[in-house]
C-alpha cells in the first residue's frame, strides 16, 4: 500500500511540473525581436555600396554602439549573403531591449543616429514580447518593424 501511494504522489508530481510549464516555451512565438537589417544604398540609384561591385564601405568596418554617459557599448552585427538572387545582402544587428538611441560609424568614419522604439504585445502562447515597430534613421527615415530592413541612403 505504501509503494502506491508513493507511486501516485510521483506521478501526480509529474503532472502538475508539466501543466504548469508554459505551453510554448522556447518556441519562437516567445522570442523578442530587437533585430534590424541594414543596406547602405546610393541615393541616386539604389547602387548597395557595400556588397557588389560598387562597394565604397568597408563591411567590416562598421560599428554599431550606444552612449550611456561616458560609458560605450558597441553591439556586434552579422553579414548575411544573398543566395539565389532572391534577397539582397545586409548587415543584422541586434539591440537590447530598451535601446532607444544608437548610432552606427561607416568605415569612412560617417555616423548615423538611429532612434528605435518597441511594442510589446502578447502572444498566442501567452508570452509577453517586446519587437522593434520603428527606425528612425537622423530623425527622418522611419521603417516599420519587426525585423525592419533599413536603408542608410548616402
Amino acid at each position: 500500500m505504501q509503494h502506491y501511494r508513493l507511486y501516485f504522489l510521483v506521478i501526480s508530481s509529474l503532472v502538475l511540473l508539466a501543466c504548469s510549464r508554459n505551453k510554448c516555451e522556447g518556441q519562437y512565438d516567445c522570442t523578442d525581436l530587437t533585430g534590424v537589417e541594414f543596406r547602405v544604398l546610393r541615393t541616386t540609384d539604389g547602387t548597395d555600396l557595400v556588397f557588389g561591385p560598387n562597394r565604397l564601405y568597408d563591411k567590416n568596418g562598421f560599428k554599431f554602439y550606444t552612449l550611456t554617459g561616458l560609458d560605450t557599448t558597441f553591439f556586434d552585427y552579422h553579414l548575411y549573403y544573398a543566395t539565389h538572387g532572391t534577397m539582397d545582402s545586409t548587415i543584422g544587428v541586434t539591440f537590447p531591449r530598451g535601446t532607444a538611441t544608437a548610432y552606427v560609424r561607416l568605415s569612412n568614419g560617417d555616423v548615423d543616429t538611429l532612434a528605435i522604439t518597441y511594442r510589446s504585445h502578447t502572444t498566442n502562447c501567452g508570452c509577453t514580447t517586446t519587437n522593434i515597430s520603428t527606425v528612425r534613421v537622423n530623425n527622418v527615415t522611419e521603417v516599420q518593424g519587426p525585423g525592419p530592413l533599413v536603408q542608410l541612403r548616402k
